[in-house]
């Protein structure tokens, strides 16, 4: 099989196109199981990454509880890497 970690960024890249054409419900299934898949792979800047873009579809959806949960806990992975850049995009 494919190696998971490359699965994972893929996922993320493909939810991101989705997501740039429209199909919400195509990038949100793909992020879901991206952040699966870097959260058990070890890749937290890609779950980070991925959970930046769900937030954006929550909160052009209303859903601002869940878009806030979302940021905080890339934030969250972000600074545990040290990854200030990540973090100063989140913010």
């Amino acid at each position: 099989g494919a190696d998971p970690r490359l699965q994972a960024r893929s996922l993320a890249l493909r939810a991101e196109v989705a997501k740039r054409v429209g199909d919400l419900a195509a990038a949100e299934k793909d992020l879901a199981e991206a952040m699966v898949l870097a959260h058990h792979t070890g890749e937290t800047a890609v779950e980070a990454r991925a959970l930046v873009l769900a937030s954006t579809i929550s909160t052009g959806r209303r859903e601002l509880a869940r878009a806030e949960a979302a940021l905080d806990r890339a934030e969250a992975l972000a600074r545990g890497l040290g990854d200030e850049q990540l973090s100063l995009a989140i913010l």
